[in-house]
């Protein structure tokens, strides 16, 4: 638990730092969204530094992991697009959720890192191509997806396209 602790404050201040909005948290996953509830004009640019922050800056909590007997690797998948967000639960028990295709997507990217880079949707590319550092991953066969699904890695981003709206 502390181990967990210490990865979720990791997480916690990077959700706080690029205003993006926790889906859920699930023991060592953790969904992260933006645009919603709150517009946010540089969505896609804080979605790249908050995933590439978020594979740099897990060194405490990996520490922590790993001296509690766990060897876990980060992965993070990143698809643009639309998703229904809302309310989601029951009486005594809700959260406030994006759902929908891009969700799994981005869920099935993430699976596919195998704790090496990190493969991102196509539409993102059109988003971050003149700001970061990008190569080819290939195409994927996804569960719940008929095509193949072409994507790159986000290498990193240029310092002078680091213009949050506020970092």
């Amino acid at each position: 638990m502390r181990a967990l602790h210490e990865f979720h404050d990791a997480i916690g201040r990077l959700v706080k730092r690029f205003d993006a909005t926790v889906g859920f948290l699930e023991g060592d996953g953790v969904q992260l969204f933006f645009n919603d509830p709150i517009a946010i004009p540089d969505a896609p640019l804080r979605a790249v530094e908050t995933r590439l922050r978020a594979a740099r800056g897990n060194g405490p909590a990996d520490t922590a992991l790993a001296e509690a007997g766990y060897d876990l690797d980060f992965g993070a998948g990143i698809a643009l697009g639309y998703a229904t967000c809302g309310e989601v639960g029951f009486e005594g028990r809700s959260d406030y959720a994006a759902i929908g295709a891009v969700t799994n997507l981005a869920s099935r990217l993430a699976d596919e890192s195998g704790g090496g880079p990190d493969p991102d949707h196509p539409a993102l590319y059109a988003e971050v191509e003149d700001i970061a550092e990008i190569e080819p991953a290939g195409e994927f066969t996804l569960k719940g997806f008929r095509h193949p699904v072409t994507a790159f890695n986000v290498l990193g981003v240029r310092e002078t396209a680091v213009k949050l709206s506020h970092p």
